[in-house]
């Protein structure tokens, strides 16, 4: 396993790249950085390149939000399944109710200048 930390991962989505973990015994992919595969339990995990493109599975619309994002309710928060990788949770600026987004809505990673995951749609 590589000694690639959180602060690094968080770093590359604020430049709108995702880095995760790949299994080795199983192929599955997990964004969590880890010693072992959630799915197999093997430790034989390599650092991965995952698509910044992917599609919503689940979605709310925040209006009362942590500290960092006081000043931007109401936002969405969004599940996405990355087109080939894990699912991962983010929040979209521009969703500002329930009727800005749908599940299946096609979403890609966006740059951001907060240590966060920030989505668009496409």
């Amino acid at each position: 396993m590589s000694s690639f930390t959180v602060q690094e991962q968080l770093h590359e989505a604020q430049q709108g790249r995702i880095q995760g973990q790949r299994c080795g015994g199983c192929g599955h992919p997990q964004f969590t950085l880890a010693v072992r595969c959630a799915q197999c339990g093997s430790p034989n995990l390599t650092l991965q390149n995952f698509s910044p493109k992917g599609t919503v599975v689940s979605f709310t619309v925040v209006e009362v939000p942590v500290e960092l994002f006081r000043a931007e309710v109401p936002y969405g928060f969004v599940i996405v399944q990355l087109d080939d990788g894990p699912r991962i949770a983010g929040w979209m600026p521009s969703v500002r109710s329930a009727q800005d987004i749908r599940i299946g809505d096609s979403v890609r990673l966006t740059p951001s200048s907060r240590p966060t995951i920030q989505f668009e749609k496409l």
